[in-house]
């Protein structure tokens, strides 16, 4: 019963956590899921700023550690994006949010071009993108959050290969971190 009692009263709390944050940061592991069977993972992080209530101007960063495939099919494709997220209160600890934000890649092929007769390792490019994402923030504390989103992003690699399509649906989840507004 006292189990009860004191999850009862945590959830009940939770709803009274300040929504007004000024800055809100993470750094996390993403799944992406890519044509063809990819399935990068990526070291991603995003730092946030609120001018206003409810409008986020955020710059995210992933970093590739692996294709995921069992073809290598790229070496490295690293992403920075800046854009603003739109929250929507709907009272209580849980606030979902859309998004919009540019980007740019930087990605380097696995394969090989053939000049003439001869075989040369395919160049590295950067590459614009843009981006969608939708998720949710739950508000825990008054410094900590836990986040989960899903980005789709689109944009190709112009590099001296084969076009490649840079099309991903990105997941991310976490622990989220925040300075609110007194």
């Amino acid at each position: 019963m006292g189990i009860k009692v004191l999850i009862i009263t945590i959830l009940l709390s939770l709803g009274a956590i300040a929504q007004n944050p000024l800055f809100r940061s993470s750094a996390t592991f993403s799944n992406g899921f890519m044509k063809d069977e990819i399935r990068p993972i990526y070291i991603g992080g995003f730092l946030e700023y609120f001018p206003i209530k409810n409008i986020g101007i955020r710059g995210d960063g992933y970093f590739s550690i692996t294709d995921g495939s069992d073809a290598k099919k790229f070496t490295s494709n690293h992403q920075v994006f800046a854009g603003i997220n739109k929250y929507f209160d709907l009272g209580g600890n849980f606030q979902p949010y859309i998004g919009f934000q540019p980007g740019l890649a930087y990605f380097v092929p696995e394969d090989s071009v053939l000049r003439g007769n001869e075989l040369v390792s395919a160049e590295s490019s950067f590459n614009p993108l843009m981006s969608l994402n939708a998720g949710a923030v739950l508000w825990v504390s008054d410094y900590f959050n836990f986040f989960g989103e899903v980005k789709y992003v689109k944009g190709s690699a112009l590099g001296n290969s084969q076009v490649r399509y840079l099309d991903e649906i990105r997941i991310s989840l976490g622990l989220g971190f925040h300075l609110s507004r007194k």
